[in-house]
Formats: structure tokens, C-alpha cells, sequence
């Protein structure tokens, strides 16, 4: 409770064929609880054959966790950049965000069998775990096992569809979260991006029976508590002509092909300085791309006439998480990719 487990380095020379685990903190076979804590900045390194796992906090078979009201960010694993899990996990009320890794880079949960059955098991409830960074499962990437939704979620990418969504739950797009800063309180923390050119889609987006205090000790601000560990103790605007992220539509999409109904990006993550966007045949007249970045800033406009595709440059954009926004008439839509060099 109130902790920060932060700069720690996991290494294993070349002699070593087993998995390494546990930036962070590594739970095998026991119960760790994570409370109003946040878990940053650690690595897990190895040497082939190696694979590191959980850069923040590894719950390995037979542990359980309990990850309440707490933040993982900016950790790195070969998979599970912020939390790996092949035990038994709870997450309510965190934020698990900027971490990078080559497979699920802000959550993974593999394969763990106990004779026939599977005993990996994750519930989740009013999380982030969004605008992390990965090769493949950018955000979300469940091997097997079973993943039960409490609801008031925003899960970013779920290539896999591993996630089940409900009503209450937010997917496809970025938290649009500042970096992680003092903002008061024992511990750093994301707070969420609200200004005149952003609003984050957590804002007022949680459960409204939840009255729990943030991972600094703030009350629910207004009505309604925002997603996450951070509590916004102000009004957040809403963005001229735009609305709230969460009144955009968010559809999921499939970057390798095109479809009828929504817009499609190529190649994703980009590793090379064009990115093709595929526009709907439905889509009439003129189409304006804006590009955000990771705290909710736009980079760039381009507005183009409706052809079936267009080459976006991005030569000039670092590496790191962006959200693209299609908008055509009345329609908005947003999609999320990742910049790799």
C-alpha cells in the first residue's frame, strides 16, 4: 500500500534457457497486493533463448494477485510489458499504460493448464489498460484461460478479441492520459488529458455507484468517478465540434484489410515512414485525418478527397502511440497505431 517500485533492471546472462520475470514484483505461488501503489520504468532482460516476462509485476501459476487502484506503467517485457499472469488476477480501479513489449504490451495471460483445466484467470473492473506498445497484442493479449469484465473498462487495442466487452466497457481507442507526473499524494500517477483540443474518455466514464477514493486519497469528483486510478478533481470541457472521445464512435478495425463500413490503416505497427488509410466506400466529399499524440495534442491535418486510399508520411513522428481521426461529414472515427523504428 502506497508504494512505488520504480528503475529496477531483471537480467539473465546467456547461460541462462528458462523464463526470467518480474521487473516489478514477481508472486509465485503466493498472494501479492498491490494497493495505491504504482510499479514504473522496470526491465526484464535476457539473452536468448530466454523470454522475459510482467516488465511491472509477473503472477506466476498458482499466485494470486489483487492489483487495486494502482498504476503500471512504462515497464518492458519480451510479453506482458505491464502484468503477466498465468495465475489467478484481480485488477479494480488501476491504470496500466505506456509499457512496451514484444507481444501484449500492457497485459498478458498465457496458456496455464492443470490437467485438463485451464486455471489462468483474470477479473477486471474500471481499468485502463491502453496506449501501450507492442509488435503484436498491443494492449490486451490473452493466450487462454478465462476473462470475466466487471464492466467500466477501456481496453485499447484487443487484436485477438480476447476481451468481453460489456455495455459499460470502452474499446479501440487511447485514454488520452498525461505522462506520468507528481500529482500529489506518495505516488506519480496519469492524470487524465482535459482541455480546450482533448478530453480523455475516462472522465465521468466509471462505475457511478463506485464512491472509493483514487490512488491518492481524492473523492469522486462530481456525479460520476473517471476510469482508472487518477480522479479528476475538475470539469472537463467538451471539444468544440468534436465532442468527447467517448461520444466518438470507436469501431474496432482489422489493419490488414479493407472493409465496407469502417476505415482501415496499413501496416500497423509502422516501422517505416507511410501508413495507407482506407476509407469506407460509404464515405462522400471531403475527409479530414488529424493525427493526436499520446497526450491528447494534434500533430497533424491532411484533408483529402474520398479515393479508396490514401499515404499518410509519418517520417517525422517518433516512436510511440498515436490516434488517428477520420472525420467525413457527421462521421467520426478513431483509430489507434503505433509508430516503431
Amino acid at each position: 500500500t502506497n508504494v512505488s517500485i520504480m528503475n529496477n533492471n531483471v537480467a539473465a546472462d546467456s547461460s541462462r534457457t528458462t523464463d526470467v520475470a518480474g521487473g516489478g514484483s514477481y508472486n509465485q505461488g503466493g498472494i501479492l497486493n498491490v494497493t495505491t501503489s504504482t510499479i514504473a520504468s522496470n526491465n526484464v532482460v535476457a539473452v536468448n533463448p530466454a523470454e522475459t516476462a510482467g516488465g511491472g509485476i509477473a503472477n506466476d501459476s498458482g499466485g494470486t494477485l489483487m492489483l487495486m487502484t494502482s498504476t503500471v506503467s512504462g515497464n518492458t517485457a519480451s510479453v506482458g510489458g505491464g502484468v503477466a499472469n498465468v495465475g489467478t488476477a484481480t485488477i479494480t480501479n488501476s491504470t496500466i499504460t505506456e509499457n512496451v513489449a514484444g507481444e501484449a504490451g500492457g497485459y498478458a495471460q498465457d496458456l496455464s493448464l492443470e490437467g485438463d483445466t485451464i486455471i489462468s484467470s483474470l477479473t477486471i473492473t474500471g481499468t485502463i489498460i491502453a496506449d501501450n506498445t507492442a509488435a503484436g497484442d498491443i494492449d490486451f493479449g490473452v493466450g487462454a484461460g478465462a476473462v470475466t469484465s466487471n464492466g467500466y473498462n477501456l481496453i485499447g487495442f484487443d487484436g485477438d478479441d480476447a476481451f468481453p466487452a460489456t455495455a459499460t466497457d470502452q474499446e479501440g481507442i487511447s485514454a488520452n492520459l498525461l505522462p506520468l507526473s507528481d500529482n500529489g499524494g506518495t505516488t506519480m500517477t496519469h492524470e487524465p488529458a482535459c482541455d480546450e483540443t482533448t478530453a480523455s474518455p475516462v472522465v465521468d466514464a466509471g462505475n457511478p455507484d463506485d464512491d472509493s477514493d483514487d490512488q491518492l486519497g481524492q473523492a469522486v469528483f462530481g456525479d460520476t468517478r473517471d476510469i482508472g486510478s487518477f480522479e479528476k478533481q475538475t470539469d472537463c470541457p467538451v471539444v468544440s465540434g468534436l465532442g468527447t472521445f467517448a461520444e466518438m464512435e470507436a469501431p474496432k478495425f482489422n489493419s490488414l484489410a479493407q472493409t465496407d463500413e469502417f476505415v482501415t490503416v496499413y501496416p500497423n505497427p509502422v516501422r517505416g515512414n507511410i501508413m495507407n488509410v482506407t476509407l469506407p466506400q460509404s464515405y462522400e466529399g471531403d475527409v479530414t485525418l488529424r493525427i493526436l499524440d499520446s497526450s491528447g495534442r494534434i500533430r497533424e491535418v491532411v484533408t483529402t478527397s474520398t479515393t479508396t486510399s490514401f499515404p499518410l508520411q509519418l517520417s517525422s513522428f517518433n516512436t510511440g502511440t498515436y490516434l488517428l481521426q477520420v472525420v467525413n461529414g457527421d462521421t467520426v472515427e478513431n483509430l489507434r497505431f503505433v509508430v516503431t523504428r
